[in-house]
């Protein structure tokens, strides 16, 4: 089976994990009916581990994430990369700051205006190791 990154962004009130499934699903078929394909599912991680501010639309959205990415059909062939370890703090205190007051320091560790992951190259680079890791241990 060839992994492919399923990079689910859908930022709304309310998710329920049942459209989450429905995605896994929609990227595992194929047209010629073959066998199906290992996903990696991000979990979003904007505002790291420990966010500043409840965000209950964000909470019940990873929650959703990781209910669908766990369920038994999916067993060997779906995993989830909780991105929110890999938050750069130092790019997230620069924003803090005031990134447009800051605009020379903030070209150091994020990029343009802070969205997504505050453009930090530290985070997408951790991210995208884990993914990496993660195909390799759904290959095993």
């Amino acid at each position: 089976m060839k992994p492919i990154l399923l990079a689910l962004l859908l930022l709304s009130n309310g998710v329920i994990a049942a459209p989450v499934r429905v995605f896994i699903l929609a990227g595992q078929s194929n047209m010629e009916g073959k066998a199906k394909v290992s996903l990696i599912q991000h979990q979003l991680g904007v505002g790291g581990v420990n966010p500043d501010k409840p965000n209950p639309g964000r909470d019940a959205f990873k929650a959703a994430q990781a209910e669908a990415a766990a369920r038994k059909e999916f067993k060997g062939t779906v995993t989830m990369v909780k991105t929110d370890q890999y938050w750069d703090e130092t790019a997230d205190a620069v924003f803090k700051k005031g990134w447009k007051k800051n605009f020379e320091l903030w070209q150091t560790v994020g990029s343009d205006y802070p969205f997504p992951y505050l453009g930090s190259t530290k985070t997408y680079c951790d991210i995208g190791n884990a993914f990496g890791e993660a195909m390799i241990a759904l290959q095993k």
